[in-house]
Parts: structure tokens; C-alpha cells; sequence
């Protein structure tokens, strides 16, 4: 799925149930990434990245990334886990 407005216009409740974060690619100038691992070994859950490309440098790209999920401790208990990052990724 694409969606090339950039003013992102209000979406229904019918495509906010359809949602699917694994089928996006782009929305707007954001290239997006979804990854069903942490890299941490005790984290399970969802990690979503959106890559903006520099344009005056090739395969550099401005990153953020969110992580939603659960952390397995040693107590048996599940806590919640959620983390937003960002930072500069270079590709070559």
C-alpha cells in the first residue's frame, strides 16, 4: 500500500480496522520497514521503521523507529516494552 499525499488526509474507520503496517511501503517521502524482531533477545514484538532518503547524499537516510511489545524477565511476567529511536542510516 502507498499513499503519496503528503497533507495525509483523515482516513476512515474502515481503513484504520484494515490496517495492515506490514503491507506499507511509503507514505509520503517515508520509506517504512516492519520487522517482527527487537534486537534484544529478550524482547518480543514489533519493530517499525520510517527511512526519509537525503536527496543531496545517496544512501543516506534519516531514521526513526518504534518498537512495541513485551520484554521476558526473569520473574515469568511479561512487562510491556515500548521504545522510539532515531537516528542517520548509511547505506552502501
Amino acid at each position: 500500500m502507498q499513499i503519496d499525499n503528503a497533507a495525509f488526509p483523515a482516513l476512515s474507520a474502515q481503513q484504520i480496522a484494515s490496517f495492515d503496517n506490514k503491507k506499507w511501503t511509503k507514505i509520503g517521502p517515508f520509506n517504512v520497514e516492519a520487522n517482527p524482531s527487537s534486537p534484544l533477545a529478550e524482547e518480543k514484538g514489533m519493530t517499525t521503521v520510517l527511512a526519509y532518503p537525503v536527496q543531496a547524499v545517496p544512501g543516506l537516510e534519516l531514521v526513526g523507529s518504534v518498537f512495541s511489545g513485551h520484554r521476558d524477565t526473569r520473574l515469568g511476567a511479561p512487562a510491556g516494552s515500548a521504545a522510539v529511536t532515531g537516528g542517520i542510516r548509511f547505506r552502501w
